[in-house]
């Protein structure tokens, strides 16, 4: 009787058993068998290959494809001209809308603004490695009653606004600023002015100011862009002309909010109705104030972090921080021949 011999045997990475008389045949294919999906990827339920387990027979997940993130240069080309000499940037003003000014630009000579939306790469999140670039002129107009918002920062010797329209400044630094408007002017960054002329009578408001925006974007140039609300701008004016006499300003100011306004005092006397100082926007007037100019210098609403203030004729005055201020019933000062206390 023939006697038969019971082992194993590794065939291609696979025990058989077997008699000492049997063939070794190699693993079967698992893709022949059905089993194609890399068992990694398998969504829910799989059925491995019993001689490789890598392999299996399921649903594969889907795989999730993001969509690309758009690139600086992609979305400065989707909208606008963009400019980097003198020649470019006044071809752009005389025949676009919307300018992306890539670097400082000295115009050397008189312009009139005419593009409703002139600014900065850095407007943009995909564009934020660029710095905020100068365009410099002798003479700066604007277009009447055409909105428009300026997002560099704006270098002249002169710039006159006109009577009708809204517009909207960043950084500005000019020898002399001729006001025919005294209703739509805002800005939204720093500003330096050597004197500012109130060529009205009987205006709607001084300026607006917000430091919280970067900038402006949108199409019609008027909506702020990439906000930081811990920045503070700067406004100094640095003498005032009231051209015409009279009460220029008639109906005070629009909010101020982060912003520290630096005045002379015939310029504060020349607002008869009210100032508004809301968060974090606070006023100091140079010089000496004899009369009482605005009938309020208003307050915006508590809070414990508000460091809004008011320094006249050398008194700061902080209600939220309780210096110079014993009560702050009505969230405004009050006046007595020039000297403005909190009530």
């Amino acid at each position: 009787m023939k006697k038969f011999l019971l082992g194993s045997l590794l065939c291609g990475g696979v025990f058989y058993s077997f008699n000492t008389q049997a063939d070794c045949f190699p693993s079967p294919d698992c893709a022949e068998l059905g089993y194609t999906v890399d068992a990694s990827k398998c969504d829910g339920v799989a059925l491995k290959c019993p001689w490789d387990t890598s392999k299996a027979s399921c649903t594969e997940q889907k795989t999730q494809t993001d969509t690309p993130k758009a690139t600086c240069e992609s979305v400065l080309a989707s909208r606008g001209k963009q400019v980097t000499t003198a020649a470019e940037f006044k071809t752009a003003n005389a025949n676009e809308s919307w300018i992306w000014v890539m670097n400082d630009i000295d115009l050397g000579s008189d312009i009139q603004l005419r593009a409703t939306t002139i600014t900065w790469p850095g407007e943009l999140s995909e564009c934020s490695d660029y710095e905020r670039p100068t365009v410099t002129a002798k003479k700066v107009t604007l277009v009447e009653s055409v909105d428009m918002g300026v997002g560099v920062k704006l270098k002249a010797t002169e710039m006159e606004i006109p009577a009708n329209g809204d517009y909207l400044f960043t950084d500005v630094d000019v020898t002399t600023l001729r006001d025919n408007n005294g209703s739509g002017v805002d800005f939204h960054g720093n500003v330096t002015v050597g004197k500012w002329i109130a060529n009205l009578a009987g205006g709607y408001f001084l300026f607006g100011a917000d430091g919280t925006y970067l900038g402006v974007m949108g199409g019609d140039g008027m909506v702020g862009g990439r906000i930081d609300s811990n920045r503070i701008i700067k406004i100094v004016i640095n003498g005032f002309e009231n051209a015409k006499g009279g009460a220029p300003y008639g109906a005070g100011t629009l909010p101020w909010d982060n912003v520290e306004v630096t005045m002379p005092a015939n310029m504060f006397a020349s607002i008869y109705k009210d100032i508004d100082l809301e968060y974090n926007g606070s006023l100091k007037v140079t010089g000496s104030v004899t009369s009482c100019g605005p009938a309020v210098v208003s307050f915006g609403d508590f809070s414990e972090d508000n460091k809004t203030c008011a320094t006249i004729n050398g008194k700061e005055i902080c209600p939220f921080l309780k210096k110079n201020c014993s009560s702050f019933t009505y969230r405004e000062l009050g006046c007595r021949n020039g000297d403005y206390y909190c009530q």
